[in-house]
């Protein structure tokens, strides 16, 4: 073998011995040989009816089934989110780890005792206890736990984000999770489909100011009780507002002996399902806060606040049920538009085509903000037609669009309605300006070519 052989084959091994040695320390034995199996903690979720958590002998939460449901019975019997308490469980029954200690004399250095530890209990149907574990509140890193079941010394650190699903958010040994982390604050749980008639109504100082009444016909098909609208339905409108009322969250649950005035609520929602059945909403000031708002429902004792910007999601009338295009405005099928203000007229066909296209573009997609109270109706009468709209199409009656002054005291709606036609409806400023407002805007087109 000549000498550069042998000084190849010596590199060579070199190179494996380095190699060697950088694994070893990269992967200290003591971490090589860890093994984590199964705890057997193994049992059937369906036969659990039960579950308490507390820190020490302090109560943190108390979770019984309700048939299909689960319910907080230390929060007002508030239902819990089924979901949160079965992927607990689920953590529970799968969790796997290896064994830390088997002395009792150290327990401490994981926070594991009985007066310092989290303990779970779970229950099958009449009150037999499953399983008892105790959780230790020193920090094991996300997502490991220090766990023991009571009857025993064994110790285990455990895989499982058994923690975090039970609320337990930093320091275990300084965080101290309540019921309210287990509250569904669903406001709303049933099936679009199954709703046969739906009323709302908006409330103040003891009168309703606006509402919506819709019900299916013998079709199946939504319309409005009151014939009197200006528009038509859109079904698919009634059943989107419906799917959305099924996203409904409140911020919290809230105590059902407050002081709350509930008749006189500020809104009201009452469903009527197919199967006869029905549910009403009432929502009312919050009297410790006015700012704030809470709901409930009459077939519940559970009482929720909610936000502001919920309640407004509320707060509709029938006319948020409008068809698009309500006006039912084809820009193919255009003779003629007059736009008539004040203080100037035009009008103009076809063959002035970009002002043709822009204007009904703007009818097109006319948009009612909302419909008015009778007191509304009374003082915006006598300006009603100061602005107007005629638009001539093929074959159906000309679409005569009456518009008055900003309503006052409101400066930011406007009253219209169909000429011919008494029932009256508001416009926002953005609407009524993209219809009168800088006619000689529209008109530059024109004057370019004339």
């Amino acid at each position: 073998m000549t000498k550069k052989n042998v000084l190849t084959l010596g590199l060579i091994l070199l190179v494996l011995v380095v190699g060697v040695a950088v694994k070893e320390l990269r992967n200290p034995e003591e971490l090589a040989t860890e093994e984590f199996h199964s705890l057997e903690l193994d049992f059937p979720i369906p036969s659990i009816h039960a579950v308490k958590i507390a820190k020490g002998s302090a109560e943190i939460a108390h979770l019984a089934r309700d048939g299909e449901d689960w319910q907080i019975e230390n929060l007002w019997g508030a239902k819990a989110a089924g979901d949160k308490v079965i992927r607990f469980l689920t953590a529970i029954q799968t969790a796997q780890g290896e064994m830390r200690a088997d002395d009792e004399a150290v327990f401490s250095d994981f926070g594991i005792g009985e007066e310092h530890g989290f303990h779970i209990r779970l229950y099958e149907n009449g009150g037999k206890e499953v399983l008892h574990l105790v959780l230790g509140t020193k920090q094991a890193g996300y997502p490991s736990v220090f766990l023991r079941q009571a009857d025993s010394t064994a110790v285990y650190l455990a895989r499982a984000e058994i923690l975090s699903l039970m609320g337990v958010i930093g320091d275990p040994e300084f965080v101290e999770p309540g019921p309210h982390h287990w509250v569904d604050l669903g406001l709303l749980n049933f099936d679009p489909k199954d709703a046969d008639r739906l009323e709302m109504g908006d409330f103040a100082d003891g009168k309703e100011i606006s509402g919506s009444r819709v019900s299916r016909n013998e079709e199946g098909q939504w319309r409005y009780e009151d014939t009197t609208r200006p528009f038509a339905i859109d079904g698919q409108e009634v059943d989107d507002f419906l799917l959305a009322a099924t996203q409904w969250k409140a911020l919290m649950v809230t105590d059902p002996a407050g002081p709350y005035a509930w008749d006189e609520p500020v809104w009201r929602m009452t469903f009527e399902w197919k199967d006869g059945r029905s549910e009403q909403i009432l929502v009312v000031a919050d009297t410790t806060d006015p700012s704030q708002f809470v709901l409930r429902s009459r077939s519940a004792p559970v009482v929720f606040q909610i936000a502001q910007y919920t309640l407004e999601r509320m707060r509709i009338d029938d006319s948020k049920f409008f068809r698009k295009n309500p006006l039912g405005i084809d820009k193919d099928k255009i003779q003629r538009i007059v736009v008539h203000t004040p203080n100037k007229v035009v009008a103009f066909t076809p063959k002035d085509e970009t002002m043709t296209k822009t204007y009904a573009a703007r009818l097109e997609s006319f948009k009612v903000s909302k419909l008015p109270s009778g007191d509304i109706a009374q003082k915006t009468m006598k300006t009603i037609g100061d602005f107007w709209t005629e638009t001539e199409i093929t074959d159906q009656p000309a679409v005569i669009l009456d518009c008055g002054q900003a309503l006052e005291g409101e400066p930011e709606e406007y009253p219209c309605r169909l000429r011919g036609q008494g029932a009256l409806f508001l416009i926002s400023t953005g609407t009524f300006e993209a219809l009168y407002g800088n006619l000689d805007a529209l008109l530059a087109p024109l004057s370019k070519t004339t």
